[in-house]
This record gives structure tokens, C-alpha cells and sequence, in this order.
């Protein structure tokens, strides 16, 4: 909807000029969950400072992808990377979204509601409130900061004529960005949780940072989330002091995990987020994916148990 920043004056929305030629198209935005931390996307449903929920206009929906990273891809090694890479596979939740915007347009079947963290139920958080809601990981550095864009003076009539008189241009107060907030296991709390989120075996966690050998290690991998498996026993949880609950506490053993991710799964394609034909194949990945959590060797560094490798 329209906005007017405080900070510059100016006023605009997405579909200012659509809706001045008269053409609104139907639109689905999605976003993973690094999308927050690294592109900003909070500031697609809230004010410029990030102190308000913006609603949407009526022909656009809003899908956070959670505990997503922005490319959906696994390592066998950690690379110029910190932590292992977040091997979330969120493209049935993409598929779903894009059947349902085919109805939408073709028959005025209206998709899902939209499903993305918002500020007034604190589901939006700054970095300070994001450090204090996540569970302690051990051996896992958190970051300190995410992106917030500057905005850019590119000269008075940039916005007219689209033409910078100011090169380079003028960098001013940072816009305010969020991101998605934590539940007790590090996941994201709000959005299209696929099956494994809803049934983890581990924390997909939407940032991951450079190592010291890549330099920068500060900073933020812009593209790349982390994974950090929970331990498989209480045994083993204790001893390592992770306060979030073990695969055996959870889950007993494969077989109830399995049941536990085929009803997440059905309870996905009642929300028009995962289609029947895919259920099966996400039930699998889940569940190989938890004997090879399970079988993995603690003092093994790589990530190869991700990729199967």
C-alpha cells in the first residue's frame, strides 16, 4: 500500500503504476528466511523505519519460506563458510504457490492467506530481541548485525527522470529492517513451515558467517543459511549443554518421527501449501534425513551426512 517515508518525503508503493495504467496483476511474493537477513525484505510489509505492519494490497499475497536460506543447495564441506549450510528444500511449498496463483488468475480461486512474520504479534524482531530468543548453540557463533540499506541520493530528479546527477550518490540513514523471530529450537516462528521445520531435526537457522580463514568472518554469507542438528540422545545433549531437546526425546526413534512428518505434511496440503503428489517425497528426504542425523560421527567436521556423501 502507499507510503511515505519520514526520513526523504517521498511516497510510492509497488503497484502505484500499474494501478495508474489500469493493470494489476495478481502477485505472490515469497522470500526465505536469509531474505531477511540479507535483503531485507521486512520492508515489503512494513513502514521504511520498521515500526508498522503495512497491509497488503488485495491482489498480492506474502509467503515467508521459513528457516529457508536464499539458494536451495547443500555442501558436503563447510567452504568459506562457518557452519554447515542450511539444506532446508522448500521447492514443493514453491510449487504449491505457484499452482495456486495459476488458479488464482485463471479462475479467481484466491491462494492461501499470507503468511509472514509481523510486528504487531511479535513475530518481527531487531537483532537484539533475535540474540535473546535463540537457544544456546554450542560452539556456534551468533551474528551481531544483518543488512539495513542505506538510502541513496542519487540527485533531485533521479526519481522524475530516473537520470543520477550525484555519482556516487550520497549515503543516508539506513532503513529499518527485521527479521523473522526464533522459536525454543532456533526455527523460524512464523510463516510456511514445511514439514521439517514443523518436525526438525535441527535448527535452520536463516544466517551463517564467513570462517576466519575466508577473512571478514563477521560478516554475514549473504546467500547461506546454517544447520545445527540436535544431539541424538539425551545423554548427548547434556554433556554438550544444548538446552534444545535431543532426537530421542523428541522423536523416540525413526519410525515415529516419520509418522510425525506425514501428518505435518498433510497438514500442509489442507493449507494449499504442499500438493498431494508431493507428499511422498518429502516424507522420504525427512526421514533420510533423520537416520543420517542419527548415524552421524560427532567428531567428523564435514558436512557430508547433509548431501549423503
Amino acid at each position: 500500500m502507499p507510503e511515505t517515508d519520514p526520513v526523504t518525503g517521498e511516497k510510492g508503493s509497488v503497484l502505484a503504476k500499474a494501478y495508474a495504467l489500469g493493470a494489476v496483476p495478481k502477485l505472490v511474493y515469497t522470500a526465505s528466511s536469509t531474505d531477511y537477513w540479507a535483503r531485507s525484505a521486512s520492508l515489503l510489509t512494513t513502514d521504511t523505519e520498521g515500526r508498522r505492519d503495512l497491509g497488503l494490497d488485495p491482489s498480492a499475497r506474502n509467503y515467508l519460506l521459513a528457516g529457508g536460506q536464499h539458494v536451495v543447495m547443500t555442501m558436503p564441506n563447510r567452504g568459506f563458510l562457518e557452519n554447515c549450510v542450511n539444506p532446508l528444500d522448500y521447492r514443493p511449498q514453491l510449487k504449491a504457490l505457484l499452482v495456486a496463483l495459476d488458479r488464482w488468475v485463471a479462475d479467481g480461486t484466491e491462494p492461501p492467506d499470507s503468511f509472514y512474520p509481523r510486528l504487531l504479534s511479535g513475530g518481527l524482531v531487531d537483532i537484539k530481541d533475535y540474540r535473546a530468543a535463540l537457544p544456546s548453540l554450542p560452539g556456534v557463533r551468533v551474528p551481531s548485525a544483518y543488512f539495513k540499506p542505506d538510502r541513496l541520493d542519487f540527485g533531485p530528479d533521479f526519481t522524475r527522470t530516473g537520470v543520477a546527477t550525484i555519482w556516487p550518490p550520497i549515503f543516508g540513514k539506513p532503513y529499518g529492517t527485521l527479521v523473522a523471530r526464533p522459536d525454543k529450537d532456533g526455527n523460524d516462528l512464523d510463516g510456511v513451515r514445511a514439514a521439517e521445520i514443523a518436525v526438525p531435526v535441527g535448527s535452520y537457522l536463516p544466517w551463517n558467517l564467513r570462517n576466519a580463514q575466508a577473512g571478514a568472518s563477521d560478516q554475514l554469507a549473504r546467500l547461506f543459511g546454517s544447520f545445527v542438528p540436535f544431539a541424538v540422545t539425551k545423554a548427548e545433549r547434556l554433556a554438550s549443554g544444548d538446552p534444545r531437546l535431543s532426537l530421542e526425546e523428541r522423536y523416540g526413534d525413526r519410525d515415529a518421527y516419520t509418522d510425525k512428518v506425514k501428518q505435518a505434511a498433510r497438514h500442509l496440503v489442507a493449507q494449499g501449501f504442499l500438493l498431494d503428489e508431493d507428499v511422498s517425497k518429502v516424507v522420504t528426504r525427512a526421514s533420510a534425513l533423520f537416520k543420517r542425523v542419527s548415524d552421524k560421527d560427532n567428531s567428523d567436521r564435514s558436512c557430508g551426512y547433509l548431501t549423503g556423501s
